[in-house]
């Protein structure tokens, strides 16, 4: 999932403007720069780094021991 707010206009970030039409041609555009710089970062291929770390926890949403 991704968050992209308008932090002029929304500075407590309460509306996010992900997946809405208000804004798509930035919003592509950003997303492909963060896609370009996760796939350019080395240490995120480090699992416990990433934006997925669902490997750290059970089908519960637990902590794994």
């Amino acid at each position: 999932d991704y968050c992209f707010y308008d932090l002029e206009r929304d500075p407590y970030e309460l509306d996010n403007l992900a997946g809405t039409d208000r804004a798509p041609d930035l919003e592509g555009q950003l997303r492909q720069l963060l896609l370009n710089w996760h796939g350019q970062t080395g240490w995120l291929t480090d699992p416990d780094c990433g934006p997925d770390r669902t490997h750290r926890f059970d089908e519960d949403g637990m902590p794994r021991q």
